[in-house]
């Protein structure tokens, strides 16, 4: 609220919306869409030291730019069904469209349509028990874990080369490995 307040100000003492959205490091689209909104509901213009208060902003600011209660019709709502069931099962959304398109004649949806409607089925389906990761501590020497990993290239002074060199990091510490390639 208060970088819309400071919109407002500078919009007042006569800044482009280039110069508030470099001062601000806003995008220029950010800028217009509120300077819009708010000449709309008749902020925009006064005094520079006259702001209106953030509770005025908060109220303006949820009017107008609340989510539509209504969700846009899409290309694939005939199918919403066979999708449901199709990404329950698994099924990525290009492997849903492919069969779609492959399989029913009158289809017309696009990818980026399937897309979506799978992303909204995921969300009206929550978080599943395999997005979740517990850490586990235990007390140090009962287990070891190791990652292995590339650390670039290094100097090897008795050959004279560089060499690749692994990194093998374990829970008791720290061990580095180049290999002669």
């Amino acid at each position: 609220m208060h970088q819309i307040q400071e919109v407002i100000r500078l919009h007042r003492l006569g800044r482009g919306q280039r110069a508030i959205a470099r001062q601000l490091r806003m995008g220029r689209d950010t800028i217009r869409t509120y300077q819009e909104k708010l000449e709309q509901a008749g902020l925009l213009h006064g005094s520079p030291d006259d702001l209106p208060d953030i509770a005025v902003l908060q109220t303006m600011i949820a009017e107008e730019f609340s989510a539509p209660s209504e969700e846009p019709n899409s290309s694939v709502d005939a199918w919403k069904m066979k999708i449901s069931k199709l990404h329950k099962a698994g099924v990525g959304p290009t492997a849903i469209h492919d069969h779609l398109r492959l399989q029913i004649p009158d289809y017309t949806g696009h990818l980026s349509s399937v897309k979506r409607m799978c992303n909204r089925l995921s969300r009206e389906e929550g978080p599943k028990a395999t997005d979740v990761a517990i850490r586990v501590e235990t007390a140090p020497g009962d287990v070891a874990q190791v990652d292995f990993g590339y650390a670039g290239l290094r100097y090897d002074p008795g050959q004279g080369v560089l060499r690749k060199c692994w990194v093998f990091v374990m829970t008791l510490g720290l061990v580095a490995r180049c290999s002669a390639t």
